[in-house]
């Protein structure tokens, strides 16, 4: 299955499954320079050679845009039954565990070349991963992304639908969902995924069932929110004086609930979004110092945190933390 498209100084851009040896060098090649040159992540990677990859590749359909054999740009789409089983507790945490995981796919490693970012190729590439999913059995796609991407997410139609999770090396990353077999519920979003379903959702037994489990998923309370910064920014003396950094007029905001316990930051994780504490508490804590508390109210700038190596968590094992994610 192949989208070719004339564009791009009339050469032929095609989108489709890459399995080519030299092509998926190229993909590997790309996903380091994007990860580690220009965003800094402390993900695994090969640093001699330069490449990104894991053990992942072997068994996920990698789609991506190619022209004149150079690679535009890839996502990757890996069969749910092959995450690793501590990642999928997390993804399915708070739900029952579906029995038949072949109609679920995560959807990650999204990068493109910084010469095709202006362009329309990495949501051709998104959309040709979608007819892929529908063509393999696999319509219901997780993915997980830093909360700056919520919203350019949400404009295709997936939408939170579990608390945010802490991924090593990435840090605070939001859980997203999408049925791309259901052009209606697509359709009504105006999402640009529409066109890549089937006229209606196919029936097999694991198909339906996933399906049924992504229609019981529900918005975390509170979630998606987005706040004004002057809102924001009215919640805390500080901001009033001028004091409080990190916010702007231009600031965005995601109101997010962290379960008690649950990993927030820790040391090591790339720069992160700034946190303003809504309700509940959150607790730093550290081999060599004393922990300090973060209530309702309070600002948590990880840029002064980073040189003590701590970690965030709940201080109240019996409550929920509401936190608005400053990007």
């Amino acid at each position: 299955m192949a989208l070719i498209e004339e564009t791009l100084n009339s050469d032929l851009v095609e989108y489709r499954i890459i399995s080519d040896p030299d092509e998926l060098r190229q993909v590997f090649r790309l996903r380091y320079e994007v990860n580690i040159h220009e965003l800094g992540w402390t993900i695994p990677a090969d640093h001699s050679s330069q490449l990104i990859t894991d053990e992942l590749d072997h068994t996920s359909s990698i789609v991506g845009a190619v022209v004149n054999g150079e690679v535009l740009g890839s996502l990757r789409m890996s069969p749910m039954a092959k995450i690793p089983e501590g990642l999928r507790r997390k993804i399915f945490s708070g739900y029952p565990t579906p029995v038949d995981l072949s109609a679920f796919s995560v959807t990650s490693r999204l990068a493109v070349a910084r010469s095709h970012r202006r362009s329309r190729v990495a949501l051709k590439i998104i959309q040709e991963a979608a007819r892929v999913s529908n063509a393999k059995g696999s319509p219901i796609s997780i993915i997980y992304c830093a909360p700056a991407l919520v919203p350019m997410y949400m404009k295709l139609g997936l939408r939170i639908f579990n608390n945010p999770i802490h991924v090593d090396g990435l840090g605070i990353q939001c859980l997203m969902s999408i049925d791309v077999s259901d052009r209606e519920a697509l359709a009504k979003l105006r999402s640009p995924l529409a066109c890549c379903a089937p006229p209606s959702p196919p029936h097999t037994p694991s198909i339906k069932s996933a399906r049924d489990w992504h229609a019981l998923t529900r918005p975390v309370r509170s979630l998606p929110e987005t706040i004004p910064a002057a809102s924001v920014e009215a919640m805390l003396p500080a901001a009033r004086s001028g004091s409080l950094p990190g916010l702007s007029s231009g600031s965005q905001h995601i109101v997010q609930v962290f379960r008690a316990g649950q990993e927030v930051w820790t040391r090591g994780s790339p720069r992160q979004p700034n946190l303003l504490v809504l309700e509940g508490a959150l607790r730093s804590s550290g081999p060599d110092i004393s922990p300090v508390s973060f209530k309702a109210g309070n600002f948590i700038d990880f840029d002064k945190l980073s040189h003590r190596g701590v970690a965030a968590s709940n201080l109240n094992s019996l409550t929920e933390t509401r936190a608005a994610i400053i990007y």
